[in-house]
């Protein structure tokens, strides 16, 4: 395997505002990022946390974006090799604002437009092969000049959401300026080496937002759509629908007034032959009160109709590779309709979800993918074993063969499917800290334990931790990922706090949801955990841990929190807990644990507080923690 170099990025994830980034040196079965650095980007940056995927023309590599501002990546059909795109991912580490996004591929498959952060607070679009090489870039940088002409910083301008024309000549794109006391967001159209890029629309402000996309290509290239602002009478702002042409010619107005676009994936979609624009909407019909559905209207801005009844809302529009019919869902319904409003019907009830067409246009797949179904309603059948939950992205394959398919669920993974259901096969997973490609050696840690001993040689207490977490870290990480690695600073380690003098680990907290980037952990508590003899606080709530409690536990007699509650965990409670003297609190409520409480409790004489609750346990509780321990029901306190 060749060596992937990446530059430390550091990120923190939010809803509407993304954190600082840093990408780690790492091998190509893994990409490892962290966090500690925050700044506010805003703006056209939740472009990046729009999800992307996409195969290269033979099939043999996907590319995708893991969310976020972590970056663009390629991973081989096979899962073993992961690398970051493009080729010169790698060197934007030195620019205030490194990160690569919202990819597009160009129709022959060829390339990949992009934006990527650039120095100053600029955001550029670049294109590169599908192979990271040959990287150009199409947009400048953008210094700001005052009112007098003097030359000043370059001041926050972002190109981004590049989208090619369907002939690969062109690409549009939202560009967004930010100069001091004005902020315009307009479409633009260059051609594809970057020249002769003109605004288009010049009085309407588009939207960038990471719900929808904002412009897309008619499938013949004569109309682009854009959603944009338009302040009503109240200066309320909705997004409303509009086309023009690429020359900038004949913009229409698509929606009415009282019509606004639904803002979120799959609202707004071309049919495939051009002739049909269809979208989520909302009317207002009276004051405070909105009224959902699915429309169509033609390419040319006429014939806008509504395709559903009133108050019948319409999520995952997509349309049949013939475009023939529109599916959507309504709730847990899966609905089709013609482009014309006729032939509505329901197709499947409690099956929701995103809708995805196989190529043939015979069935639609539901539930997350786990069943298909026909667009006449007719043979309901089990399609992927069990479907996938969360699907964010779907794509076939060129010669339709495998589905690819990206998951959120417990983290990021990428999926191929074969087009009958089958071989389910897991390519990639990844949080917001680290991405592997599932079937290279990324579990071998062999060599970060002998690395240990190089990072750390003047402390050999903390040699001795980084080697004991590094030997546990899959067996308590389990299907999740941790983003310990000697490639990575152990204070930045997932859920590790190094304290003291000499510094040593004093904290081990990966309880599920305490902060953004906890993990959810599947694994079991390895008895080696025993071996931290510095730690004081271990908290591994919330997780999906199992097995039982290892008596080696026992063996941290420096600690003073033990939190394990809302696990699934099983067996005894070990009576050697009773050795933790200076222990204040210790958590165990609602697992699956069994037998008596341990006499030994009674040793705790620093306890104080003790929860039980939520188990099958029998006995009592020793008298000594009656005042210090939340009441057991079934449990008494001994005599």
């Amino acid at each position: 395997m060749n060596l992937v170099k990446l530059d430390m990025r550091k990120i923190r994830l939010g809803v509407l505002v993304l954190g600082s980034i840093l990408f780690m040196a790492s091998t190509p079965g893994a990409c490892d990022v962290s966090s500690d650095r925050p700044f506010d980007v805003g703006g056209p940056t939740h472009l990046a946390d729009v999800p992307s995927l996409m195969w290269s023309r033979d099939g043999e590599d996907i590319l995708f974006t893991s969310g976020g501002l972590l970056g663009v990546y390629v991973v081989d059909s096979a899962g073993r090799n992961l690398r970051a795109f493009p080729e010169t991912a790698p060197m934007f580490g030195n620019w205030d604002h490194p990160g690569t996004f919202a990819p597009e591929l160009s129709p022959d498959g060829s390339h990949v437009a992009y934006s990527v952060w650039a120095p100053k607070n600029n955001i550029v679009i670049e294109k590169a092969t599908f192979d990271g090489t040959d990287v150009r870039r199409l947009t400048p940088l953008v210094p700001y000049t005052d009112s007098e002409g003097k030359s000043r910083d370059p001041y926050n301008h972002f190109s981004t959401y590049p989208v090619w024309s369907p002939d690969g000549k062109q690409i549009a794109f939202i560009g967004t300026h930010y100069p001091p006391g004005d902020v315009t967001r307009l479409l633009y159209v260059m051609d594809a080496d970057g020249s002769n890029s003109r605004a288009l629309a010049l009085s309407i402000p588009s939207i960038v937002s990471q719900e929808m996309r904002p412009v897309l290509w008619s499938p013949d290239g004569n109309r682009l759509a854009l959603v944009g602002y338009d302040p009503d009478s109240k200066g309320h702002f909705y997004p409303i629908l509009f086309t023009v042409k690429p020359d900038g010619s004949r913009l229409v107005r698509v929606t009415p007034p009282d019509l606004h676009v639904q803002r979120r994936n799959n609202s707004l979609e071309w049919s495939p032959d051009g002739t049909w624009l269809a979208f989520s909407g909302f009317e207002t019909v009276a004051e405070g009160e909105t009224r959902s559905g699915a429309y169509a209207v033609r390419a040319d801005g006429s014939g806008l109709t509504r395709l559903t009844p009133p108050d019948y809302g319409a999520s995952a529009l997509a349309w049949s590779p013939d475009g023939a019919w529109l599916a959507f869902t309504n709730g847990a319904q899966v609905n089709v309709v013609r482009p014309d409003g006729a032939e509505l019907r329901q197709v499947a009830s409690g099956h929701g979800g995103p809708l995805v067409w196989t190529p043939d246009g015979e069935e639609i797949l539901i539930g997350g993918l786990a069943y298909a179904v026909r667009p006449d309603g007719s043979g309901l059948r089990a399609w992927a074993s069990g479907g996938l939950p969360d699907v964010a992205r779907t794509a076939w394959s060129p010669d339709g063969s495998r589905l690819a398919v990206l998951t959120y669920n417990r983290g990021l993974k990428l999926f191929t499917i074969e087009r009958d259901g089958t071989n389910k096969r897991l390519l990639m997973r990844g949080t917001s800290l680290r991405i592997v490609a599932e079937h290279s050696d990324w579990r071998d840690v062999s060599d970060d334990i002998v690395a240990c001993a190089e990072l750390y040689e003047d402390n050999p207490g903390l040699v001795e931790d980084c080697q004991t977490l590094l030997r546990i870290r899959d067996t308590l990480a389990g299907e999740t990922l941790l983003n310990w690695s000697a490639e990575v600073p152990i204070r930045d380690w997932q859920g590790v706090s190094v304290e003291g003098d000499p510094p040593r680990v004093r904290r081990l907290v990966l309880s599920s949801g305490s902060h953004t980037d906890s993990p959810w952990l599947t694994g079991v508590i390895p008895p080696e955990m025993g071996n931290l003899s510095e730690l004081e606080w271990l908290y591994l709530s919330s997780n999906a841990l199992t097995g039982s409690i290892p008596a080696e536990l026992g063996n941290l007699n420096k600690l003073k929190g033990l939190r394990l509650r809302r696990n699934y965990l099983t067996g005894s409670i070990p009576p050697e807990l009773g050795n933790l003297v200076n222990l204040k609190s210790l958590d165990l409520r609602d697992n699956i644990l069994s037998g008596d409480v341990p006499p030994e409790l009674g040793n705790l004489e620093n306890l104080e507080r003790l929860e039980l609750h939520g188990n099958n346990l029998s006995g009592c509780v020793p008298a000594v923690l009656a005042d210090r321990s939340v009441p057991h029901p079934g449990i008494d306190y001994c005599e």
